[in-house]
């Protein structure tokens, strides 16, 4: 299949004290270095990194990447927008995109693998794939090309959450026990609540404390 995918990191990371929680680190690697290389191993083609708070930081850290970054202007208006942007500016005539978070500490080539295998076992019909584990769903998220131009077609304040309620027939979940896919980072207790339940720490790189 000819894949696309959106990574988002254009927040402000408000809930962790305004500190760019995709640059938090594992062993010297920044999170949203592991899910890029996560993403494009899996067979990505074409990557979008939507920025905006932190954006020189987050493309210092994607540099030797074969991404292409796009700037959300207004960021503040928060996920949808940066959706939009990141669908609006991949190549056309994709067979499936993956929308992809960059705070999720645990998400691995094999977990994209995974979602992208059930997509292409799941009906011509089905629109959208999302992991649900334990009831609760997960990222990422995989869209069909036909999802996408659905959305983009919308109002300005149709994302992909949306459109899932409203055309839930075509939509199927991955019913599966891998919490990688329900793990991400909001605020430092749930920081602190990571390292206590796998023993991975994370560490912070020397960047400034407030958004630019």
């Amino acid at each position: 299949m000819q894949l696309g995918a959106v990574l988002q990191a254009a927040g402000s990371a408000s809930r962790m004290g305004y500190r760019p929680k995709c640059l938090l680190e594992i062993k010297g690697q920044a999170l949203i270095v592991r899910t890029a290389q996560a993403l494009l191993d899996a067979g990505v083609h074409d990557l979008v990194v939507v920025v905006g708070h932190y954006g020189l930081e987050v493309r210092a850290a994607l540099k030797d990447f074969p991404v292409t970054f796009i700037e959300n202007p207004e960021p503040e208006l928060g996920q949808v927008s940066s959706q939009r942007l990141g669908l609006l500016h991949l190549m056309p005539h994709h067979d499936a995109i993956i929308m992809a978070l960059a705070d999720q500490p645990l998400i691995e080539t094999q977990d994209v693998a995974e979602l992208i295998h059930f997509f292409e076992q799941c009906s011509k019909s089905t629109s959208v794939v999302y992991p649900r584990v334990h009831n609760q769903p997960g990222n990422p998220v995989l869209l069909s090309g036909k999802a996408r131009e659905d959305i983009l077609a919308c109002s300005p304040d149709m994302g992909v959450r949306d459109w899932r309620r409203l055309h839930q027939e075509e939509v199927m979940a991955l019913e599966c026990d891998n919490t990688h896919y329900i793990t991400d980072l909001d605020t430092p207790q749930d920081v602190l609540a990571f390292t206590e339940r796998t023993g991975i720490e994370l560490t912070w790189p020397a960047l400034p404390s407030a958004p630019k």
